[in-house]
């Protein structure tokens, strides 16, 4: 492949790459502008044959976080849409180059 043939491909990944790290942003600004990012899990057991009698109540309040693959996948996601489109671009454009020449 001549070095022409690398660009499209190259640009197209790293405008993908760039459209991730933005996206990256935009969902951390969004994340943190939240109220409340805590999860709040309760319950309690009660047995309906005797309504006198509840079990232990529980109440667990822990900060909620995005886990870690959120966030590579909101990179590589767009960056390898971007490097499929780079591909697509070169081989199709160059049988549409060389059918019209």
């Amino acid at each position: 492949m001549t070095t022409s043939r690398w660009q499209p491909i190259v640009l197209l990944t790293v405008v993908g790459s760039v459209c991730g790290l933005v996206a990256v942003g935009v969902f951390r600004w969004w994340w943190n502008s939240l109220e409340s990012p805590y999860i709040l899990i309760g319950g309690e057991y009660v047995d309906h044959s005797d309504p006198t009698f509840t079990g232990a109540a529980f109440m667990d309040l822990f900060p909620a976080e995005p886990p870690p693959w959120l966030y590579s996948s909101l990179v590589l996601g767009p960056t390898a849409v971007g490097l499929v489109a780079g591909v697509a671009l070169v081989v199709f454009g160059g049988r549409l180059r060389s059918r019209s020449s």
